[in-house]
């Protein structure tokens, strides 16, 4: 695992995206903070890491994407999500999704599909 700070971007993941920035914006509607992310890719998830905790993945909510107009857009992702009531692949049912801080979060994996031998995660410039 490759760990980076939030002062090392712009960062090439593997041989494709590159991710220029890393903000915490807020979403569209009702649907709370969301993590924002400046790619020269659209829609690769993110995950918050948190110590002693399960993995909370996060899919881009693609209908709020931007582009940029310049090779690059901005990926939004949901900092609290009902998916988290899947935990280690089952469903628990009294788990109270809703209290989850982003900045309980150690640090944010990036994902790409480039990235085979190695995983790349920032720490979370948002504690």
């Amino acid at each position: 695992m490759k760990i980076i700070k939030e002062s090392d971007s712009p960062i090439q993941l593997g041989n494709s995206q590159v991710v220029y920035r890393i903000n915490l914006v807020k979403g569209p509607g009702r649907s709370g903070d969301v993590v924002q992310i400046r790619s020269s890719v659209r829609g690769n998830p993110i995950t918050f890491l948190v110590k002693n905790s399960f993995a909370k993945g996060r899919s881009v909510l693609d209908a709020a994407f931007i582009n940029n107009g310049d090779k690059t857009g901005m990926n939004n992702y949901p900092v609290v999500s009902s998916l988290d009531l899947f935990q280690n692949g089952k469903f628990v049912e009294n788990y109270d999704y809703t209290k989850f801080k982003l900045s309980s979060a150690d640090y944010i994996l990036l994902r790409d599909g480039d990235l085979d031998e190695y995983a790349v995660a920032i720490i979370n410039p948002f504690k």
